[in-house]
């Protein structure tokens, strides 16, 4: 037994994958730290 709590690994491309599922159709907001805030209508994946 592993002792993890899923059977894959949590990495960025599986987070990725569901973001594009599941919260494909929101707005993605950004920020630099010297920047504005810079709203983002679609995530091109």
């Amino acid at each position: 037994m592993k002792a993890l709590m899923q059977d894959w690994s949590l990495t960025l491309d599986k987070l990725l994958d569901h973001a594009a599922r599941w919260h494909g159709d929101r707005e993605v907001v950004t920020r630099s730290v010297e920047g504005p805030v810079t709203p983002r209508r679609r995530c091109a994946l």
